[in-house]
Parts: C-alpha cells; sequence; structure tokens
C-alpha cells in the first residue's frame, strides 16, 4: 500500500451504514462492521456512528466475542436534550464494557448558545459540533466550538442536489476553522475519492449531481494548512486528480490528516476501491 495512501485513510472512515443512501437495518450494518474490524483494511475504519437512541438496538447485536482485538469505537449522534442523552451513553458504555464504547458525540448546533450548553452538558467525550455554513452566524458558532475545546463537522452532500453546498462555501468553511485551529469532519456523500458527477443514490435511474471527493477534500485541507489561499483550496475542492494526488508528498498528506481528520461514509468499501486503483 503507498504510504501517501495510508496516511490519507488511517481510521479516517466513520462508517456511516446505517444512514441513507444504503439505510441498512442495524444487524446488517453491525454485521458489516464485525466484518470490516476483522479484514485487512481495518486500519482505515474509524467508528461506527449511531444514533444515540439506537444505542440499545446497537448493544442487541453485539456478540461475546466483538471487542477481544480492541473495544469497538462509536460516534453517538445527539439530538435529543443533551443531558439525557449524555446519562444513555454512560449507561451504554456501562452496559458494553469490553466490547464497545462511546467516546465521540456529534450534534448539530445553531447558536453560540446552543454549542456551549451541548459541550458542557457532554464533556468528557470528543465532541463534534455540525454547524451550517450557510446560516448567518455560523463564524460565531464556530467560535463557541472553538471555546469548547471541541471540533468541527460540516455536511457536504446528501441524497438530492440540493443538499449540496457550493465549493466556496465548503472552502470558506475549511478557511475559518483552520483560522481558529478547529480540527474537522465531514460527512455525506463522500464516498467518492475525487469530485465528480455521481448518482445521488444506489436505486436505478437514480438523479446525478457533482459530489465532492474525499481525496479533493483533504488536499484542500491540506493546502491551507501548508500556507495556500482559499482561493488555491477552492480550486483543488472541484478540480483536483489522482494525478494531483500522485505529486502529493507525504509532509503534504500529513498536513491534511491534522486538520481534516476523517469522514463519515455509508460504505467502508466504495472508498478503498477507489484508493486500491490509486495505491
Amino acid at each position: 500500500m503507498n504510504a501517501t495512501v495510508e496516511i490519507l485513510l488511517k481510521r479516517a472512515i466513520d462508517y456511516a451504514g446505517l444512514f441513507p443512501p444504503a439505510h441498512l437495518g442495524m444487524a446488517e450494518a453491525v454485521d458489516n462492521y464485525r466484518r470490516y474490524m476483522a479484514g485487512e483494511d481495518r486500519w482505515a475504519l474509524g467508528r461506527f456512528v449511531c444514533p444515540v437512541e439506537r444505542l440499545p438496538e446497537f448493544e442487541a447485536q453485539l456478540r461475546d466475542d466483538d471487542g477481544k482485538q480492541e473495544p469497538w469505537k462509536l460516534a453517538a449522534l445527539s439530538k435529543g436534550v443533551p443531558e439525557e442523552d449524555h446519562q444513555a451513553i454512560a449507561v451504554f458504555n456501562l452496559r458494553a464494557v469490553g466490547k464497545a464504547r462511546v467516546d465521540t458525540v456529534e450534534a448539530r448546533v445553531a447558536s453560540p448558545a446552543e454549542a456551549r450548553a451541548r459541550l458542557r452538558a457532554q464533556s468528557g467525550l470528543m465532541n463534534y459540533c455540525e454547524v451550517d455554513p450557510a446560516v448567518a452566524g455560523w463564524e460565531a458558532v464556530l467560535d463557541a466550538v472553538r471555546e469548547g475545546e471541541a471540533r468541527a463537522k460540516l455536511r457536504t452532500g446528501g441524497v438530492v442536489a440540493e443538499a449540496i453546498p457550493p465549493p466556496e462555501r465548503v472552502t470558506a468553511f475549511l478557511a475559518a476553522c483552520h483560522q481558529r485551529g478547529l480540527s474537522l469532519k465531514a460527512t455525506a456523500g463522500l464516498h467518492h475519492a475525487f469530485t465528480g458527477r455521481y448518482a445521488l443514490t444506489y436505486e436505478p435511474g437514480s438523479a446525478q449531481a457533482t459530489m465532492y471527493g474525499f481525496v479533493n477534500l483533504t488536499l484542500a485541507a491540506a493546502s491551507l494548512e501548508m500556507g495556500g489561499g482559499v482561493a488555491a483550496a477552492d480550486h483543488i475542492l472541484h478540480a483536483a486528480t489522482p494525478a494531483d494526488f500522485a505529486a502529493v508528498s507525504l509532509e503534504q498528506m500529513m498536513a491534511g490528516r491534522r486538520f481534516f481528520v476523517g469522514f463519515g461514509s455509508c460504505s467502508f468499501e466504495e472508498p478503498l476501491q477507489w484508493l486500491h486503483q490509486l495505491a
């Protein structure tokens, strides 16, 4: 495996098989994660993404031998009352000890006050705050995320074209996070390596749209980390190709991963299929 590829994807893919467009049932998603944990590509696997309210359902799928090599790590999506979700996570961690553990919580936040409240309620965990750069005041929300020593999260796609933010909005978000020293992850529509036109769902005859590639996003982050400007990052985001990736140094890729720490994907296998072609 190419060393640059390894740095690009090491523990980078948070498996979100429960979510569209895969939208798998819990049993199938957990079986997949179990298989990935036992496979040769385990080095690229991050956390299992699970809504807080479905943690008991996840627990019911665990087997006695799960977590023997290392406890599974989960990222829990919090949509309810922060204190109640924090308690539910604590209960799950006690019941699943030795098998699985929620060590990360993710939540959408719309205001600085909401961000501060969630971060107070969910202390002791790594927090990712999903911030929408289309909403007025989003930079102030990032300030609150930084104050709380949390990380940022960006939604980069969806199952309809309207859910995909324009490139200038994505690069503005990357630049704002970089200016604040905020690490971030992204989610939705990132199971392709390079930006291009792809089907929005797995349904036959699905509509298509230009979707971002996780390589482009990482290289755009690397460009900012290495001193490049917003214009350069914007160009990389929608124009980087496999040839550009081949010219990336280990130093550049390491810089990108310090800043852009990973991404959620409903498929673990598709990103690896793309990268095996590059290796």
